[in-house]
């Protein structure tokens, strides 16, 4: 830039010493026309004068551009940045809120409650004999609608029985597929059978279930 300026300063001396010249001759000649570059060395100077002063307008014009290329981009990572913040700012206080709104996490020991709670009871030697697997249905189960369901689990725990307690994954799964349909079964008879009747037979069912699962 200052080299560019030490030329343009000497295009423009010469220029203009070259233009009174070309004054001071037009006055004693007595003419009047527009005025025309007459010299080799005006046009060369006039010439350097329009390179030099191209030269530094587009140097300018650059500097400019690249000026404000930066602050462009300062101005998108700064939006970018609030963005990010505002984004992980509304996460936390969503996390905060939906925990506010759960409560206090439950204890290790709770945790264990709950889950003995859920368990069904263990079932008593009248309810199932462990020498024969022999089940002892329910005033409810033992009715004809479920006669069917009651002649597929007796073998299997009587199988049970003889092994051990052990079942096969197939007895496991047929288990677990006949008292699920048997529980289906009770529900629908739910306005027939008397409160006790069918809280005692959903009772040994789930124990049922629960057993195999041990």
């Amino acid at each position: 830039m200052r080299t560019y300026a030490y030329l343009l300063v000497a295009a423009v001396v010469a220029f203009g010493a070259c233009l009174g010249v070309q004054a001071v001759a037009q006055n004693w000649g007595g003419t009047n026309q527009y005025y025309h570059s007459s010299t080799v060395g005006e046009s060369h100077a006039r010439g350097m004068a329009d390179l030099v002063r191209s030269r530094g307008q587009a140097a300018y014009d650059g500097s400019e551009a690249a000026k404000n290329l930066t602050q462009a981009r300062s101005a998108q990572i700064d939006n970018q940045y609030k963005w990010t913040q505002t984004y992980f700012a509304m996460q936390e206080e969503n996390r905060r809120a939906r925990a506010a709104k759960r409560g206090p996490r439950p204890t290790e020991e709770q945790l264990i409650r709950y889950a003995q709670a859920g368990k069904p009871k263990p079932l008593t030697s009248e309810q199932l004999d462990p020498a024969t697997g022999k089940i002892g249905w329910t005033q409810e189960l033992r009715r004809e609608p479920f006669a069917l369901d009651r002649d597929v689990l007796e073998p299997i725990f009587g199988r049970r029985a003889a092994s051990n307690g052990v079942v096969s994954d197939d007895d496991y799964d047929k288990i677990q597929e006949i008292v699920s349909d048997m529980q289906r079964d009770l529900k629908g008879r739910v306005k027939k059978v008397p409160a006790n009747d069918y809280i005692a037979a959903k009772r040994l069912l789930e124990s049922l279930a629960y057993e195999v699962k041990l």
